[in-house]
């Protein structure tokens, strides 16, 4: 049973099994996943008695420093949502994230031309520590996903034999071109999980890519590849 002082990760379960959460469309479904499991995992602890105004608004800053404004108002809506569904089952009586005042953050309008995408992919391709990222950029523009969720992708979810990806629950059939293109990395990575995997020292195995890490590689290949600094690898899944 969900008290307040419930860890936050027993009440996310919790939610995961409402009739609301599995109601909504699949993309839906799997933003919430990533965006609510990702606040868990860097908050093991947390409880939802210690989400006081207070904490809401440092979670917030932290999403904002580490990651993006756009990404911090994505987390707080659906945080914002998780704390609803709270008070509608009587564990809280208020929604502490709605006294944090967001950044506004103005509508992008920009996409890549396929030109660009292929000027991008083939100057990533030629440095090997470019191209797991290039390969991301390239399965987002084909497959319309996120490169979040890219970055996380492991070698459970590819189907090579079938030529499928699985990302979340969503089954999505992949071009000879890309089919061809993941056997080669999971020659070269097979022997472990990730389909895109960095080396920490620190921790001494294979970790995915950081949000941040990404950027740099990305900045790299653009200035190389003689590309607009606006290009972002996100609006590679805008509409043209």
């Amino acid at each position: 049973m969900i008290k307040i002082t419930s860890k936050l990760k027993d009440v996310v379960t919790t939610y995961f099994n409402t009739n609301h959460y599995n109601s909504l469309s699949e993309n839906t479904r799997r933003t919430y996943w990533y965006s609510l499991n990702g606040i868990c995992k860097k908050n093991p602890t947390m409880t939802i008695k210690k989400l006081t105004p207070r904490v809401c608004k440092r979670l917030y800053n932290g999403w904002c420093e580490d990651v993006s404004p756009s990404h911090a108002n994505e987390n707080y809506r659906i945080l914002s949502l998780l704390l609803s569904y709270c008070i509608e089952i009587g564990v809280v009586d208020k929604n502490s994230m709605l006294s944090v005042v967001k950044s506004t953050v103005g509508r992008r309008g920009i996409s890549w031309t396929d030109d660009q995408v292929v000027s991008f992919c083939d100057t990533a391709f030629t440095n090997f520590k470019w191209r797991d990222v290039g390969l991301i950029a390239l399965l987002s523009y084909k497959l319309n996903v996120r490169p979040i969720y890219l970055r996380r992708l492991t070698w459970a979810d590819v189907d090579l034999d079938e030529g499928v990806v699985t990302i979340f629950s969503d089954t999505i059939k992949l071009d000879e071109n890309l089919k061809i293109m993941l056997m080669d990395q999971q020659e070269d990575w097979g022997f472990q999980k990730l389909v895109f995997p960095r080396f920490y020292k620190g921790m001494n195995k294979y970790v995915p890519y950081s949000h941040a890490q990404v950027s740099i590689i990305v900045k790299r290949i653009k200035v190389e590849a003689g590309l607009p600094d606006e290009l972002k690898l996100n609006d590679l899944r805008r509409e043209k």
